[in-house]
């Protein structure tokens, strides 16, 4: 008497879309399972992979008594699996569908039994998955004045190029630009090379419907003028191709032109708290201007060089939102009579940058009746520390130690790997003291890890900031300190 054994084998694929760009990365589940009432050894799966997926790759996990035949693999599929009655061999495939590709993508997995076994339903041993397939076009485009730096009233141009690299021709993709309020007087033109067809010109924002054959480009020449005064010129052209058409490299379809703000002839320095000589004539206003990162706390030194105390002026610093109206809003102090390097004949103050703009400037007024040589520096004084740990039984503890004759505060901030916030912590610290705080202290959640960042009010060293991972729960105590210190301020 011969008795068949019987397990129902089905199998189900999805790469989750029913349409698939041509040069996109495509992957597919591909699920193989036995409904039972047997289990099976041997059983065979197949996919053989349509020549327009490039570069496919797998990999198989099964369920709980499952197995597959290997793990990963690279090509198309063809491997046994052992599957428990109601067990599962997941396979996951990925490749690139070339860029050249059209009509419809299809692909189909399949599963048999083995030798010996019966399948009572061999309608669900099959699975295809079709998507239609969305013809490519690489469209790029850029955008560029040809300045670094402009001014009020300024006349200004820039030059924007969108082109389509292929491997399809392009009709009815649109070229965006809304023009920023700092350019007055918008006025563009357009002509195209190639083969490609744009309107010829128009006035205000750009929004024009565009035609491009492979290898053809739209030239734009939009023109204005800077406004009296604009917080930025910052300006930016897109390009989005039509329905029907996917773009493989949407990361070149926008490109921005930033140009830094001159209202007053600003001196650019860098704040990386070098000194620079210098020398402001009598009854003379000087400016200055830098590029600053938001939540970082700075510090701004001007300081007379010869042996008289008397400051080299008046000093005003305005944030980036200030712009060029000349009325500060941000809120500083003044640490010209701090400690350490505080002496007569300075003007210092010191301030953490808000958020907005971040090309801040400063005003120095000498209303003496006499040129004065003086030196300045622009200091970054954020303070860094590479790692902090609460893993395990291991907190990272912080001194903080005040060297000046003023009360300074601070803000301390833990961010985990990613650079997400994790914790804050503000402290005040009276004159020639030290505050202490840990990570448990702070609530940071166990088995963290991540970086620090330390701002203050006060000038370079006005803080001493050390830092240490420290396990007390064994013998002997493990102590490992960790630098924190500032990378951009004098000294």
């Amino acid at each position: 008497i011969s008795v068949s054994s019987s397990a129902d084998l089905f199998v189900t694929k999805t790469d989750g879309q029913t349409t698939a760009g041509a040069g996109n990365p495509v992957t597919y589940t591909i699920i193989v399972g036995d409904a039972g009432p047997e289990g099976v050894t041997g059983a065979a799966v197949t996919d053989t992979f349509p020549a327009v997926l490039m570069g496919m790759t797998w990999t198989c996990t099964a369920s709980a008594g499952s197995t597959c035949g290997a793990a990963s693999g690279s090509g198309n599929i063809n491997q046994t699996v052992n599957l428990f009655s109601g067990g599962t061999a997941t396979f996951t495939a990925t490749g690139t569908l070339d860029i050249s590709a059209s009509g419809t993508l299809s692909n189909t997995a399949t599963v048999a039994t083995p030798s010996g076994i019966t399948d009572p339903n061999p309608g669900n041993n099959s699975a295809t998955d079709a998507d239609t397939i969305i013809p490519a076009a690489d469209l790029s485009i850029t955008k560029t004045d040809g300045r670094s730096t402009a001014s009020p009233g300024q006349a200004i141009t820039y030059t924007i190029v969108a082109s389509n690299a292929g491997p399809n021709p392009v009709t009815g993709a649109t070229v965006s630009d809304t023009v920023p309020a700092s350019l007055t007087a918008p006025t563009w033109s357009c002509m195209g090379t190639g083969g490609g067809s744009c309107t010829a010109a128009g006035v205000g924002d750009i929004n024009d419907s565009v035609n491009l054959p492979v290898g053809a480009t739209v030239t734009y020449t939009l023109s204005g003028m800077v406004s009296a005064n604009p917080r930025s010129l910052r300006n930016t052209a897109t390009i989005a191709p039509p329905a029907g058409i996917f773009d493989p490299n949407p990361v070149n379809n926008s490109a921005t032109d930033d140009d830094f703000l001159l209202c007053f002839g600003e001196t650019v320095v860098v704040p990386d708290g070098r000194l620079t000589a210098s020398t402001i004539g009598a009854g003379a206003t000087a400016w200055f201007a830098a590029s600053l990162k938001a939540r970082n706390s700075y510090s701004l030194e001007f300081k007379n060089a010869t042996e008289s105390g008397t400051p080299p002026g008046v000093l005003t610093v305005f944030s980036g939102d200030d712009a060029c109206s000349g009325v500060s809003t941000l809120a500083t102090n003044d640490t010209a009579g701090t400690d350490p390097a505080g002496t007569p004949g300075t003007a210092r103050v010191s301030f953490t940058a808000p958020g907005g703009e971040n090309f801040f400037r400063a005003r120095l007024v000498n209303g003496s009746g006499s040129s004065i040589p003086l030196t300045f520096s622009w200091s970054d004084t954020t303070m860094y520390s590479p790692a902090w740990s609460s893993i395990g039984s291991f907190d990272t503890f912080y001194s903080f130690q005040n060297t000046t004759g003023g009360t300074r505060s601070g803000t301390l901030t833990l961010m985990d790997t990613a650079g997400v916030v994790v914790s804050t912590y503000n402290l005040s610290i009276p004159e020639g003291q030290t505050a202490n705080t840990n990570t448990m202290g702070l609530g940071v959640v166990r088995n963290g890890t991540g970086t620090a960042r330390f701002t203050h009010d006060g000038p370079p060293g006005a803080l001493l900031v050390e830092a240490a991972i420290a396990n007390f729960s064994i013998s002997p105590p493990y102590v490992q300190p960790v630098k924190f210190e500032a990378v951009r301020e004098a000294r």
